[in-house]
């Protein structure tokens, strides 16, 4: 009879301790999916070569890379199948691993997928490199599958201000652009610091207007 009260005593500590888990990977996942603001601050006929720019901010409860607020600004000129990128991270120190991850509806489906037969990611690092083969994860960051660096289609500066990400597409057999249709488009767009292994992303659609 004791033996059957001690284990039910164990059955029950393990039930509550996996709840309490579960109850907290939830919490994480849910400040990385609501703990930031956007907004779209120009371009409102969409026309072409004329930058879309949105600004996302993150408060000091909702991340750790900065002490104050976190900011991305996202700027997007698109010129026929020609796309360059701007963003601007407010990050305060510098670490060659730190990364922008970008992913577009490659497969055209009006989504953004993860997983191993999702959506084509792009992970740019701050020292201009790129990891080619990478999978976007369902925490809305990315692993890369393969250690094997090249040169990215990216150029990064880095002052008291943060980070400035240049992109231009299309770079080798990376053609986003040549995907992006009249309509809404859904970008993903995540950014990592290596230091204090913290991310954080956002997910939204920027809209291209019938020429």
């Amino acid at each position: 009879m004791k033996e059957i009260l001690r284990n039910r005593k164990w059955q029950l500590l393990s039930l509550v301790l996996a709840i309490a888990l579960i109850t907290s990977i939830s919490l994480n996942i849910y400040q990385n999916l609501s703990g930031f603001h956007c907004a779209s601050n120009g371009n409102p006929n969409n026309e072409e070569n004329t930058p879309m720019n949105f600004t996302c901010t993150w408060g000091p409860d909702t991340q750790k890379i900065v002490q104050e607020t976190f900011v991305l600004e996202i700027w997007l000129t698109l010129d026929g199948e020609n796309l360059t990128m701007i963003i601007k991270a407010n990050d305060d120190d510098y670490n060659q691993r730190d990364y922008i991850g970008l992913v577009f509806d490659t497969n055209q489906n009006g989504s953004i997928d993860a997983g191993l037969t999702g959506d084509e990611s792009y992970g740019l690092f701050a020292d201009n490199y790129t990891i080619p083969v990478s999978q976007l994860l369902n925490s809305g960051c990315l692993k890369f599958l393969v250690y094997c660096i090249e040169l990215g289609p990216h150029r990064v500066s880095f002052t008291d201000e943060g980070y400035i990400f240049t992109i231009q597409f299309p770079f080798h057999n990376w053609n986003p652009a040549s995907l992006i249709k009249n309509g809404n488009n859904p970008l993903h767009i995540c950014y990592y610091d290596h230091d204090v292994q913290e991310y954080v992303f956002v997910r939204f659609s920027f809209f291209v207007a019938e020429a």
